[in-house]
């Protein structure tokens, strides 16, 4: 349980900081399309980075 609690917190923190790398790349990406664009483009780029770190760590 203790190594399932432990491959849980990595995965959290990953989860996190890839979220947060995802939506800072989404946002530059974002930002010629405006404001709308910057949110748009880091809700993807969040999404996205989540989506790719959930399959390497399954």
């Amino acid at each position: 349980a203790k190594d399932r609690a432990n491959a849980r917190a990595i995965k959290s923190v990953g989860n996190s900081a890839a979220g947060t790398i995802g939506r800072e790349l989404g946002k530059a990406a974002g930002s010629s399309f405006g404001t709308f664009g910057k949110r748009l483009g880091g809700n993807v780029g969040a999404s996205l980075a989540r989506g790719i770190l959930g399959t390497l760590f399954k």
